[in-house]
């Protein structure tokens, strides 16, 4: 999925490597600040509105093992409309 980030101000286009119920990787060479506050816009397929929340960096990882990027964490800036919109996102990944 494409997803913006903003932080500090700025844009940043990035690509989701994965994406669950509490949070989501995001493939991306800019390096983040653990447990900073980033704000996040993305559209899943078949819905009408784009998902936008703020959410917490947990880890920024850079190593040969996984792509560069960002894992972030939902937390309580996740709504249940979105929420529920995710978790249907991804059954219909699974079937």
């Amino acid at each position: 999925l494409e997803v913006e980030i903003v932080a500090d101000g700025k844009k940043i286009p990035a690509t989701t490597e994965n994406i669950s119920c509490g949070g989501m990787y995001i493939a991306t060479h800019k390096p983040f600040i653990d447990e900073s506050t980033i704000k996040l816009a993305f559209k899943l397929p078949d819905e009408q509105k784009k998902i936008q929340m703020k959410a917490e960096v947990v880890r920024t990882s850079n190593n040969d093992k996984n792509p560069s990027g960002v894992a972030i964490r939902f937390n309580q800036h996740l709504d249940n409309e979105n929420l529920l919109a995710i978790s249907r996102f991804i059954k219909n990944k699974l079937h």
